[in-house]
């Protein structure tokens, strides 16, 4: 009879413990299911640039971004914590597989084409190509913000030239005048996109969700021998 009452205490214990670790587990899942949505200030993003352009505006623009240093607002580091790359290839890899957000791409005719956007009226375009997957609602804001950021910078650069224009007493033909003033195009295509799946993480969340009524079950049925014994004894 003690032997029996022994086993019955083990296994009660047995089964309290693993009511215990079930319910610890469930924790952790839906508490790790939700982290990749809960990162949405824009401090130390990864970010990649390749410049194509051997003129002295590629090298400029890509030396000025790597040495950015705007933080977003509330936030202890800078935006993006950027990495050069020689080629598209290595920087797509980095994108998909480094955990990258974005890669900026400089064309090689950067340089050549501001020089000449007054008499051709042809823009450049910068493109930048955006990893959605990582992380939906910072990639967004990122995007935003990167194009935002090469969009003034092409303003700033057509600023530049128009006031070389009038120095030197050149007149800006009409049909010109909006390529100069901003001789750079950007372009923004996304990888990995998550579209239709915005609530992909609240979706994966309901099922774990429910799941965890079942730990809570088990430790129901494995307190209830315990507050017996309680009411007994007293």
């Amino acid at each position: 009879m003690q032997r029996r009452k022994s086993h019955e205490t083990n296994f009660k214990n047995k089964f309290f413990a693993f009511a215990v670790l079930a319910t610890l587990l469930v924790t952790l899942i839906m508490t790790l299911a939700q982290l990749p949505t809960a990162k949405s200030t824009i401090q130390n993003v990864p970010v990649g640039i390749v410049n194509q352009d051997q003129g002295l505006i590629g090298k400029s623009l890509t030396n000025k971004a790597m040495h950015n240093k705007t933080k977003a607002a509330h936030a202890d580091h800078p935006m993006f914590k950027w990495y050069e790359y020689k080629t598209v290839k290595a920087a797509n890899h980095a994108l998909s597989f480094n955990g990258n957000y974005a890669t900026v791409i400089i064309p090689k005719d950067l340089s050549q084409s501001v020089q000449t956007v007054g008499q051709t009226g042809q823009k450049s375009t910068v493109k930048i190509v955006i990893n959605q997957g990582r992380n939906h609602t910072l990639a967004t804001n990122v995007s935003s913000v990167l194009t935002s950021l090469f969009n003034k910078v092409g303003t700033s650069i057509g600023t530049g030239v128009l006031a070389k224009m009038a120095a030197l007493n050149l007149s800006v033909p009409d049909s010109k005048a909006e390529a100069i003033a901003n001789p750079i195009n950007v372009k923004t295509s996304i990888v990995h996109s998550t579209k239709n799946l915005e609530a992909a993480s609240s979706v994966f969340f309901q099922p774990i969700w429910i799941t965890s009524l079942v730990p809570t079950m088990l430790l129901y049925f494995a307190s209830r021998p315990f507050n017996q014994n309680i009411k007994k004894m007293s």
